[in-house]
């Protein structure tokens, strides 16, 4: 089991965006994202990345991931709501009504943000653990990057908020991301600072209980849903739902009739600038460490 479970974790360190993930990567942090998530009850799940001038705004790395591992999440029983900006909540929802036929029989709860803002403490209570994964994280200056240093503050709510009070009230949180100016990546914030000027002003503050670096955001995602699924293996039954090459091509169709588009190359079916084939070869990986393919 320890074996696989680093196994999915260097699956997902491979860096063809050339970020550096490595330097971020925390030893463990995986494992114990896994294991917690698997435990939980109640879920919270953060994402959103608002980097394309095109409504919605956000883009394709961050969405598939929220959904596949909610999706197992509520495969295992679990209660997963996400938590995003108003923006575009509906596009969200659309997104997950054009891909309900693979889900778990169920679809999460999607709130905005706004909405619960008045009283983060009461809602946070109901969850035993939150989770963010490509969600645009706060700097050091109090406002929001992109890679490129483009200050996007203006599309984001101070959705960090949630996480400076779950460490407070004791809450567990991970974090997924995959260029260090993510929600959650604060846990390294010296290391990421580190990595040059650019590092310097877009590295988020904010910390996550577990930090999880992947070479691409969904990836790690997409792992997490395959350690579900071997945490649940000693029990005999295989319920939890993993990503497949499928899940993974109708995904981005979906995305691409809402207009959500590649952070990097502003266009439809492209994930950090990588076609649909690159991600398909990491998917086939993960399921074979599972010891599980899936078409």
């Amino acid at each position: 089991m320890e074996e696989k479970l680093e196994a999915l974790n260097k699956a997902i360190l491979s860096d063809p965006g050339g970020r550096g993930v490595r330097h971020f990567h925390v030893h463990g942090d995986f494992r114990l994202a896994a294991v917690q998530l698997f435990e939980a009850e109640s879920v919270g799940i953060v994402f959103g990345f608002p980097c394309n001038n095109e409504y919605p705004y956000i883009e394709t790395d961050g969405p598939p991931g929220a959904i596949a591992i909610a999706r197992s999440l509520l495969s295992l029983g679990k209660k997963v709501v996400f938590i995003i900006e108003e923006d575009y909540k509906a596009e969200v929802e659309t997104l997950l009504e054009s891909f309900s036929g693979r889900m778990a029989g169920t679809l999460p709860i999607t709130i905005s943000y706004n909405t619960v803002q008045p009283d983060l403490k009461k809602f946070i209570g109901q969850f035993d653990h939150l989770l963010a994964i490509e969600r645009v994280g706060r700097a050091s200056d109090g406002k929001y990057y992109t890679m490129s240093a483009r200050d996007v503050s203006h599309r984001c709510q101070p959705i960090d908020d949630l996480f400076d009070l779950a460490e407070v009230l004791g809450v567990t949180t991970s974090a997924i991301g995959d260029g260090g100016n993510e929600l959650g990546m604060g846990k390294m914030f010296s290391s990421i600072s580190a990595m040059g000027k650019t590092q310097q002003k877009i590295a988020c503050v904010t910390k996550a209980t577990n930090m999880i670096a992947a070479g691409v955001s969904n990836w790690g995602g997409y792992a997490l849903c395959a350690a579900l699924y071997l945490l649940e293996a000693p029990k005999g039954d295989h319920i939890t739902m993993l990503w497949s090459s499928l899940d993974e091509k109708l995904i981005q169709e979906a995305m691409g009739k809402i207009r959500i588009l590649c952070g990097i190359t502003k266009i439809p079916g492209k994930v950090d600038a990588l076609n649909l084939e690159e991600h398909i070869k990491v998917i086939e990986e993960l399921q074979r460490v599972a010891g599980t393919p899936i078409p």
